[in-house]
């Protein structure tokens, strides 16, 4: 209820001054959203995907975001040319190198389907056979993770599938005392995978007043930032700070769950609000550490125009936040150690593709170590680096032999 009063006294306050009414009206933020995918036009490479980073060459997994954020403004990804080239045409050619991990092969169903594509037939492959024959349906889990396993719930609903047969028990099974989710076992909590597995329970026909997706909510309160948006992990000793894509994915799932956006504002700010403030008005990007960034700009799109994540519902609006029946008591899982920097180290990014866990990624690439560990060493930090990179991919920073920040792709 305090909150409500606090968005009146807000918006009335926002009137007087002859303010835009941002925060209560909740509405897409349409200028917004094509400012930013006009920057993302300008990423595409003659082949028609998309980079990582602006100016790199063309990943799947980067590609498959844009695919979401065209689809989300109601684009058809396949009159998105570069050189002849779609975003699809590319995809096809890459199917057979991506799909070697079951939280790949589900993205990209989901990709293919909310593209209005068949993905049952694309690129020689029975891509949701494939798909649903990775369910094990003895522990009903898909993947490696919970990640991975809201990916699969979702390409489902998005393919008009019925839920496999206890999957939505197995997420909450997954989910910790906290209310959260860890993308992958072990990790710990993280906004981006509780905000993900809260769509997918909704998308299995869950009801946000279920426990589960409740105590979630409550962790994302709890997560959230003064700035009005949220970090990967509020509780990481490598930087608690907002980013767009956490902002971003919290967003989407608060739309799903049918919550009020402006009812979740921190010190006068709606997460919209924090979300447009990374959005640079020169260029449209969106920002990462200051910097423009592809993913960024990529994943905030949805999220700009209250578009939840491919497969999820869109649920009807409830008046106000769930009532906190609880305090939870939030313990930091085990990081390695890190030592302080020396001012002068400047940190360089490690790309996603140079890490893979020995007995579960592609064959071939390099094991690459940080801090306490070297090449191919089965320390705490390159367990923690496999954790990171392989649910979906990942970013990391280092500096110094030493890991100063981690960012899931």
């Amino acid at each position: 209820m305090l909150r409500n009063v606090g968005c009146l006294v807000l918006a009335f306050a926002a009137v007087v001054a002859g303010a835009p009414l941002l925060a209560s009206a909740a509405s897409p933020q349409t200028e917004a959203a094509d400012k930013a995918l006009s920057y993302v036009r300008t990423l595409q490479n003659p082949d028609g995907g998309f980079p990582m980073l602006s100016g790199s060459d063309s990943d799947p997994g980067a590609t498959i975001d844009a695919v979401f954020a065209f689809v989300a403004a109601g684009t058809d990804p396949a009159t998105e040319k570069k050189d002849g080239k779609s975003p699809l045409d590319y995809l096809e050619s890459e199917t057979d190198s991506y799909i070697t991990t079951p939280g790949h092969l589900a993205k990209l169903v989901l990709a293919l389907a909310a593209a209005g594509e068949d993905p049952s037939d694309f690129a020689g492959h029975d891509l949701v056979a494939g798909m649903n024959a990775a369910f094990d349906g003895a522990s009903h889990s898909y993947g490696d993770g919970p990640l991975d396993h809201a990916l699969f719930m979702l390409a489902r609903e998005e393919l008009e599938l019925s839920p496999a047969t206890g999957a939505a028990s197995r997420l909450e099974s997954k989910q910790l005392d906290d209310g959260c989710w860890e993308f992958s076992d072990g990790s710990g909590c993280d906004t981006n995978t509780t905000a993900l597995a809260i769509e997918a329970l909704l998308a299995a026909g869950g009801d946000p007043s279920d426990n589960a997706i409740e105590d979630a909510l409550e962790y994302l309160d709890d997560a959230q930032n003064k700035d009005g948006g949220w970090p990967y992990d509020p509780l990481s000793p490598y930087g608690t700070d907002s980013d767009a894509n956490s902002t971003a994915w919290v967003i989407q799932a608060l739309v799903a769950a049918g919550e009020r956006i402006g009812d979740w504002d921190k010190g006068g700010t709606t997460p919209l609000e924090a979300l447009l403030g990374f959005q640079n008005p020169e260029t449209g990007a969106f920002t990462y550490s200051g910097d423009d960034d592809a993913y960024a700009t990529y994943q905030s799109i949805p999220a700009l125009l209250l578009e939840p994540y491919p497969g999820a519902p869109k649920a009807e609006k409830r008046t106000s936040k769930p009532t906190k029946t609880r305090t939870p008591t939030v313990t930091p899982t085990a990081e390695p150690t890190a030592t302080p920097l020396p001012p002068s180290v400047a940190p360089t990014v490690v790309a996603p593709s140079t890490y893979a866990a020995p007995t579960s990624a592609v064959a071939g690439i390099t094991v690459v170590a940080a801090g306490d560990g070297a090449a191919g060493e089965d320390s705490a930090t390159t367990r923690l680096l496999a954790t990171l990179l392989l649910a979906g991919g990942g970013a990391l920073t280092v500096a110094g032999g030493v890991i100063v920040g981690v960012r899931r792709r």
